[in-house]
């Protein structure tokens, strides 16, 4: 058992408190030249403080974000890449390179990436990286409710008032022996399930082998856009854009903003004239 900051552990020789505990820092330098090939977890979740007044910004880590913007961001069509330094894709990317070649990793964590613009290079480098990806999809997503008035029959969050943020359980597997397309296995807990009835059918299943000899996996195909879920028709890309922030003739608006992003709106801002 090593105390330090995970993500630390490959920007730096020594860490901070290497002078306060020399055998803690001993054994962080031991880890770090073994080979480990099975990294299991519940990373942490933050893409950042909601506001400047949280005083609480995450840590940069130059070596981990690198790799991250040469890969996950390299191969994004999105324009707004906030999200993919997220504490806990943060722990997807680093725990890829750490297992080397051939490994397993399994997390529960945020579920986002599966869906959102910001991930589709993450999508597409994962496709790269690994022979096959397992899914279960817990859902969950507190916020996808309240906005669409419960059309998006998220039901209930494994984590109850834990989380608001969807949740998944992913297992990749990385494979020498591999030369084939990535294999992506796909389980959804369904539609309207409350906490307690998602936990049941996680207990009732007991392993991801009951899964795959029920035929309960969907398998996915990933489409050119880097689309897992709910894959968009190809009919959208022959439309006009109404707007793009990176040159291009064919758009309706020139120019485009984000509006007011203060991180401190109110501060700076108010319909009030006095306030």
């Amino acid at each position: 058992m090593v105390l330090t900051d995970t993500f630390q552990l490959y920007e730096q020789e020594r860490d901070m408190i290497a002078n306060l505990l020399p055998d803690n820092s001993e054994r962080r330098t031991k880890q770090n030249k073994r080979k480990i090939t099975i990294v299991m977890g519940n990373p942490p979740y933050s893409a950042g403080q909601k506001s400047e007044n949280d005083n609480a910004a995450n840590m940069r880590y130059q070596n981990l974000d690198k790799a991250i913007s040469d890969t996950y961001a390299k191969y994004s069509s999105s324009t707004r890449l906030v999200g993919i330094y997220d504490s806990y894709i943060r722990a997807i990317k680093w725990a890829t390179e750490r297992i080397g070649n051939e490994g397993c990793i399994a997390f529960v964590c945020g579920n986002a990436w599966l869906d959102r613009n910001f991930a589709d290079g993450m999508r597409k480098s994962l496709t790269i990286d690994f022979s096959q990806i397992n899914i279960i999809n817990l859902r969950g997503d507190i916020r996808k409710n309240m906005l669409s008035s419960g059309l998006a029959r998220e039901g209930g969050n494994i984590f109850e008032k834990g989380s608001m943020t969807g949740i998944c359980i992913v297992i990749f597997v990385k494979s020498n022996s591999h030369n084939c397309e990535c294999k992506i296995n796909y389980f959804d807990i369904g539609d309207d399930k409350t906490s307690k009835q998602k936990l049941q059918n996680l207990s009732s299943l007991g392993s991801i082998r009951k899964i795959k000899n029920e035929n309960l996996f969907q398998t996915i195909v990933p489409n050119k856009y880097s689309e897992w879920l709910n894959q968009g028709s190809e009919k959208f890309s022959q439309y006009t854009l109404l707007g793009d922030s990176r040159p291009s003739e064919e758009v309706i608006f020139q120019i485009t903003t984000s509006g007011v992003v203060t991180s401190r709106d109110a501060w700076c801002y108010n319909f009030s004239r006095e306030k």
